[in-house]
């Protein structure tokens, strides 16, 4: 999958909440930390704290360099998304998807009773590829339920798992059900061949013909308000700051 289509999936897909958040608990549970780590220490490991908000890391330990030999301050998540391994892209962005989904058909209390576990490739810095044991659990929502916070552990099991079998579980914590092997829903297909809405698609049909703002807003039946907001939108959603650019996009992706 390509970075860019991968990278604006995965904002739509974790940024669901609201502007205005109120954070049920700002601490984070030390002891949780440590709890965490008991579940699975059989290889080197880093830990991350990751803000869902900011799409960053408010965490990350420095471990992950005995692990991936990426310093702490170069590893952003967008740097982690560029180095994954390509064929695990659409299984991430799946998985991630699938994990939302989970979470949202739980009570907000219950959101600490869970740990997502699934596992896929990371490239090191001397360019060979580990198998990551992707570990994560809440540690923190607002007060409409909302997840902010969530800590995450990445253990290398290259050593213990060579084949590329996938599979998505949700660990029972504090007595409750485990959900093991559970069902991952295909969405790359929708989301490469519809990048852009139907709309957005028509304006940008009309901008690649050289049309101006006024004439397409006539060709529609829409303001061309309408028109100018639609434009930024596809700006923003694909990344770029003008129009040749945003067409150069599109066609690169197919939706031209």
């Amino acid at each position: 999958m390509e970075i860019q289509i991968f990278n604006n999936a995965l904002k739509n897909i974790w940024y669901y909440q609201p502007n205005e958040l109120k954070p049920v608990s700002q601490q984070i549970d030390a002891g949780l930390q440590q709890k965490m780590l008991s579940v699975f220490s059989l290889g080197d490991y880093y830990t991350y704290v990751f803000n869902i908000k900011s799409m960053q890391f408010s965490h990350l330990s420095h471990t992950i360099k005995q692990v991936l030999g990426w310093e702490a301050e170069e590893f952003t998540p967008l740097f982690a998304m560029e180095h994954m391994h390509p064929d695990d892209r659409t299984w991430f962005m799946n998985a991630e998807n699938a994990v939302v989904n989970f979470y949202s058909q739980l009570a907000p209390e219950d959101f600490f009773n869970y740990k997502v576990r699934y596992d896929y490739r990371l490239q090191k810095k001397n360019g060979d590829y580990a198998r990551i044991l992707h570990q994560v659990v809440v540690i923190n929502y607002s007060t409409n339920g909302a997840i902010l916070d969530t800590l995450g552990l990445h253990t290398d099991i290259s050593h213990l798992k060579a084949t590329n079998s996938r599979n998505l579980s949700f660990v029972g914590l504090n007595g409750k059900e485990s959900f093991l092997d559970y069902p991952v829903e295909d969405i790359s297909y929708s989301i490469e061949k519809n990048f852009f809405s139907k709309r957005e698609r028509e304006i940008l049909s009309f901008l690649w013909e050289g049309r101006e703002t006024k004439e397409i807003a006539n060709l529609l039946f829409v303001s061309a308000e309408t028109v100018d907001t639609h434009r930024r939108n596809m700006l923003k959603k694909a990344e770029v700051v003008n129009t040749i650019a945003l067409i150069r996009y599109a066609l690169s992706i197919g939706e031209l």
